[in-house]
């Protein structure tokens, strides 16, 4: 398997659980919780930037991104109501903010 070199971005349960998952299979991870972090962040090429929303990425300079690909993780919700909760949803959306496209939508 291919060492892959990742950058997580956000401060959700959910990132930290997925840098551990992804360290324990020998993956390189670099994990930024904090908004401070982000204005002189540089990636490696060939990475794969995963972030949750939680923090606000337009402090990073568009060259930053170099050739990384660019995941985005959200949660969605049903907001029309039969009876009780509203049913959620995990959306995985791929690009730059300009370009994006939903590659998983799953009810949860």
């Amino acid at each position: 398997m291919k060492r892959l070199e990742i950058v997580l971005i956000g401060h959700s349960l959910t990132l930290g659980e997925l840098s551990t998952e992804l360290q324990d299979h020998g993956h390189g991870v670099r994990y930024l919780r904090e908004q401070h972090a982000l204005p002189g962040l540089t990636m490696p090429d060939a990475c794969i930037l995963i972030e949750d929303g939680s923090l606000d990425l337009s402090p990073i300079q568009p060259q930053a991104y170099g050739r990384c690909v660019h995941l985005s993780l959200r949660v969605g919700f049903d907001s029309i109501l039969a009876f009780g909760l509203p049913r959620l949803e995990l959306l995985c959306w791929h690009g730059s903010v300009k370009a994006q496209r939903l590659i998983v939508r799953e009810w949860l």
